[in-house]
């Protein structure tokens, strides 16, 4: 009850099930409970954003888009993980980061006012 059997590569996974989860974010300086916005951060954690793209969402991963699934699988991502990793959204539902594996290839050499989030349970 409340666990759930992966089978990772290799493996078979037994872990606890994890809850999805969505925030929005109205503005850059939004509080947000499990995750922070900070202006300071690595590489593949910033991405640009701007006003027309708010508001702006961080969501649980819900396998629903075949460049996310083909990153996955690629970079070897298990799947007891990829439904931890935050995925920020704008507001048409357009995937534009995800830290630490994918940011939006239009925006990347724009300089970044917005350095993503860490997600505090992974």
């Amino acid at each position: 009850e409340g666990m759930i059997l992966y089978k990772e590569y290799e493996s078979l996974v037994i872990k606890k099930e994890c809850l999805e989860f969505s925030y929005n974010i109205d503005s850059l300086d939004s509080d947000l409970k499990e995750f922070f916005i900070s202006d300071t951060g690595k590489k593949l954690e910033k991405v640009v954003v701007s006003k027309d793209m708010f508001p702006l969402s961080i969501e649980s991963y819900k396998g629903d888009n075949k460049v996310i699934n083909r990153l996955f699988i690629d970079k070897k991502i298990p799947k007891s993980l990829r439904v931890k990793l935050p995925v920020l959204l704008n507001c048409k539902n357009e995937v534009l980061l995800i830290p630490s594996l994918y940011k939006e290839v239009e925006r990347k050499s724009l300089q970044s006012n917005f350095f993503m989030i860490k997600y505090h349970k992974y």
